[in-house]
């Protein structure tokens, strides 16, 4: 059978035309299963340097009191918290609360938004009795949440040095496959797709 030179010319453009769609700046999905959040939504009380337990900070952030800061992943995302706790200047015992939301109308320092139709749910709390990572336990496995808000309620201080979720969405894909979609297509309003395939994912 004879192929024209057109057709195998055509051919042999397809798989670079496929390689440069630019659909990566659409792909919502971590890189890393290791998130931690990447600004500060809002503080009150005391609070020394909450930004340094960003993605782009450095250093730690004491609690001293009754303070709280609430935290912004910048995405809806799902996982394990674990807090990482520095120093603990108490005679009491002293606690690291967490509180969950997925939007920053329901960020609270005293609960979180529901997971189901009951209303709220209680704050997450950790006993802070040392320096040490302190991580949930697995069947308090947050889901769909974006902002996440660090609650201190002793009459002490307590220095957290890092505050990050394991992402569990997917996980039967590869730490470093999270993103790696198939089914994509290149047209007008893409981004719609790959926000219903990485909403799918954290579900």
């Amino acid at each position: 059978m004879r192929v024209s030179n057109s057709l195998v010319s055509f051919a042999a453009v397809i798989p670079v035309a496929l390689a440069s769609i630019p659909y990566s700046q659409y792909i919502l999905a971590p890189k890393s299963r290791t998130l931690n959040p990447v600004s500060v939504h809002s503080t009150n009380g005391s609070v020394t340097n909450p930004s340094s337990l960003t993605s782009s900070g450095n250093g730690s952030s004491i609690y001293t009191g009754e303070a709280a800061t609430a935290y912004d992943f910048g995405i809806n995302i799902a996982g394990l918290v674990t807090v990482t706790i520095g120093s603990v200047n108490s005679s009491n015992d002293e606690y690291i609360g967490v509180t969950f939301s997925e939007s920053s109308l329901w960020v609270s320092n005293r609960s979180s938004d529901a997971t189901a139709d009951a209303g709220k749910d209680e704050t997450l709390w950790f006993h802070v009795n040392g320096t040490g990572r302190y991580t949930a336990p697995k069947e308090k496995v947050r889901g769909a949440f974006r902002y996440m808000t660090l609650v201190h309620n002793g009459t002490g201080s307590v220095e957290v040095t890092g505050a990050e979720v394991h992402y569990t969405a997917m996980p039967h894909w590869e730490d470093d496959a999270l993103g790696n979609y198939t089914g994509y297509f290149h047209c007008d309003g893409m981004f719609f797709w790959f926000y219903f395939r990485y909403w799918e994912m954290v579900c």
